[in-house]
């Protein structure tokens, strides 16, 4: 399992519940009186981190567990947002998901000796199997 990935589209590790609709700002780009967009602009996934935390926490439920950074292109590009002292405007424009799955599972093997499955079953957890089977 890789640590995790920057850019492009997230490899979800429970590819099966995902978000329904595109994440959108709350921010500042949706909130102004000349704006356009008053949905919010399309977030853009920024990293991806895998994260296990059943150690740690001894919550069985993280085994596998991966944190989703997406920001608003707009917002976070704008001078007047980064000078701006407000914490809350920051927290409007970022959004970060968590996702997280016990060690049994029906999306990945529990052990991790590879010879003991076939290749199809260490392939799963790639963007490349994903892409092929769901529409993001």
């Amino acid at each position: 399992w890789d640590g995790g990935k920057i850019g492009g589209r997230p490899s979800w590790l429970n590819p099966r519940d995902l978000p329904e609709s595109p994440l959108r700002c709350r921010g500042l780009c949706s909130k102004s009186d000349d704006s356009t967009n008053k949905d919010g602009t399309p977030l853009r996934f920024i990293v991806q981190v895998y994260c296990p935390a059943d150690d740690v926490t001894e919550n069985e439920a993280a085994f596998h567990r991966s944190m989703y950074v997406f920001a608003c292109p707009t917002c976070c590009s704008s001078s007047s947002w980064l000078e701006s002292d407000s914490p809350e405007k920051y927290s409007d424009c970022v959004r970060i998901l968590r996702c997280q799955l016990p060690k049994q599972n029906e999306f990945y093997p529990s052990v991790g000796n590879e010879d003991d499955y076939d290749g199809d079953e260490w392939r799963k957890h790639t963007s490349e199997y994903w892409s092929r089977t769901t529409k993001n």
